[in-house]
């Protein structure tokens, strides 16, 4: 498999800071109410790295020794690959033997990936993780512009059985707004998150920069002491 290197940008043209302006821009109005909202507020900065919260996606034993957070994008080509490539593998041989849990939050880097994001969360616990793997397996067909990318969603909404009703008053949701705003503020602030994928290994930042399962594995033992 030919190595690549770790994101900057989703790939569909512009900066990283460009995104995460525009985010930012979106995220004053509300990004504090949301935080305190969450029960985050101050406490965010001494909050442990593994600590799980009511909006995570959590797949793993909660007694696991070692615990990963995935700040993607659904959007990201890069995300998509290693939920694709890498996951499949790590999920057998660490997360159903016990050895570690996953935490998944969302980090947007455009406004395609932030409105897939809303339609996973707001398709409730059971389905997210479809949700997900869906929209990385569809990737291709809906990050575009506007409108042609909404009106791909709104399908790929459909065929988890989501109805367009559902699909408007998911967009309308200011509650998963402030949720995954919440997540993408946390990721700059605290982790200084700069590329998607990136995982928070116990605590330590790590990116998985060629790609390979190889790499991820490595990242888990020299970390995790596997």
């Amino acid at each position: 498999m030919a190595s690549y290197s770790a994101p900057t940008s989703s790939g569909l043209g512009g900066s990283l800071s460009h995104y995460i302006d525009w985010l930012t821009r979106m995220a004053r109005p509300m990004a504090f109410a949301g935080l305190m909202a969450l029960g985050m507020g101050a406490s965010l900065a001494a909050q442990a790295a593994d600590e799980v919260r009511a909006s995570d996606l959590v797949v793993g034993d909660p007694k696991a020794t070692c615990t990963v957070i995935e700040f993607s994008s659904l959007a990201c080509i890069h995300c998509a690959h290693f939920h694709e490539t890498v996951y499949p593998t790590v999920k057998k041989d660490y997360i159903d033997t016990g050895k570690v849990r996953m935490i998944f939050r969302d980090f947007p880097l455009n406004k395609p990936g932030f409105i897939a994001a809303k339609v996973a969360r707001c398709s409730g616990p059971l389905k997210r993780m479809g949700y997900m793997a869906l929209f990385f397996q569809t990737q291709k067909s809906w990050v575009k512009g506007d409108p042609e990318m909404l009106d791909e969603v709104v399908s790929i909404a459909r065929r988890g059985g989501m109805s367009r009703e559902q699909f408007d008053m998911c967009l309308a949701d200011k509650t998963v707004e402030q949720s995954i705003l919440a997540d993408n503020q946390e990721g700059i602030q605290r982790f200084q998150v700069e590329a998607t994928p990136t995982f928070i290994i116990n605590g330590t930042k790590a990116q998985n920069a060629n790609g390979t399962v190889e790499e991820f594995v490595a990242n888990l033992k020299k970390t995790c002491g596997f």
